[in-house]
């Protein structure tokens, strides 16, 4: 059983991006900001993310599991 985690008290303009996979790979977009990405490797552990300029908080869920918040300040 996945467990389940979640986040309270966000700010009000948090963007909650969606997610898709891909083989090994869990794939966030925003429909807010174009460009932006988040991906993560479960085999390798690798995260990634493109802001493509966005400065928003970003979260999501993938498989029933919310992540953690993304936050920029450039």
């Amino acid at each position: 059983m996945i467990p389940r985690i979640e986040f309270s008290n966000l700010a009000p303009d948090t963007h909650v991006c969606k997610s898709h996979k891909q083989g090994d790979v869990i794939i966030w977009t925003c429909q807010h900001c174009p460009g932006y990405i988040r991906t993560y490797n479960e085999k390798t552990g690798v995260l990634y993310v493109d802001r493509a300029g966005s400065t928003a908080t970003h979260t999501g869920r993938s498989m029933g599991a919310a992540v953690l918040p993304i936050c920029s300040e450039n």
